[in-house]
């Protein structure tokens, strides 16, 4: 049976992921099985669904009934890429999810929060065409110049979380970081991110951001600044609905 909310600390203690934002109630739908859950989470004109485990591959068609978008949170089991290429799914990108809420420590880098959207769309159509380059009215754009020019830049949106205990846990959610072309192998992009992360974790106490697997420039940034991901999220579409190459790590076209 779908429950209404996640209210279960388990669910948020096994599956972090899920308490990046607090969702309303009467949008999301959870179901635990014996070693895993299933989430669906209606937005902007399609259905997503999270699962992890292996026994919900018993259910898979029932739980991912008119939804064009599944997410399966960590190793994917056999018997559940069976079921979901029964069910017209095939396999696209990969991506890692990250999270820290631990101390993080300055660097000796300042970055700038940035007030002309014109430069950073110019830097990110630039070096980055596929970045999410939307903004909010709770985001941020953080970079920094080199000679008057934007050379690298990130955007950081705040988002109400769960806590464990079920209360209110902000949290900054990073994205479309990037580093100018002619100035990638300077070390420019590790010291912007850290420093970034940093101050976002000054702000609210809890970071979290995704990167593409199959990206050895970002995993390589990650792996040099010591960060591991929580989470391996494993993206699935229906056949041929768009190309796997396209959008950013939770797009809809990925």
């Amino acid at each position: 049976m779908w429950e209404s909310y996640w209210d279960d600390p388990w669910v948020l203690a096994e599956w972090p992921l899920l308490r990046r934002r607090r969702l309303s109630g009467s949008d999301v739908r959870v179901r635990t099985t014996g070693d895993g859950i299933a989430v669906r989470i209606p937005a902007d004109g399609f259905e997503s669904v999270l699962v992890a485990g292996s026994e919900v591959a018993e259910s898979v068609e029932e739980l991912t009934a008119g939804s064009d978008r599944v997410l399966v949170m960590g190793e994917v089991a056999p018997q559940v890429r069976e079921a979901l290429e029964a069910r017209g799914l095939e396999e696209r990108r990969q991506w890692d999810w990250y999270s820290v809420d631990q101390d993080c420590d300055p660097t000796d880098t300042t970055v700038e929060l940035l007030e002309d959207p014109g430069e950073v769309q110019a830097l990110l159509l630039g070096s980055y065409p596929l970045a999410d380059r939307r903004t909010s009215t709770n985001g941020r754009w953080w970079g920094i110049h080199r000679d008057a020019m934007l050379v690298a830049a990130g955007a950081a949106d705040t988002w109400r979380g769960h806590g464990v205990d079920g209360t209110v846990d902000w949290n900054s959610h990073l994205r479309s970081f990037t580093v100018h072309h002619d100035f990638r192998g300077e070390g420019i992009g590790m010291a912007v991110f850290a420093q970034m992360l940093f101050e976002e974790w000054r702000r609210t106490g809890w970071v979290q951001w995704s990167t593409w697997v199959d990206s050895p420039e970002t995993t390589g940034l990650m792996r040099s600044l010591g960060l591991e991901p929580q989470v391996r999220v494993t993206n699935f579409r229906p056949r041929g609905h768009a190309s796997s190459r396209t959008g950013y790590p939770g797009a809809e076209t990925a």
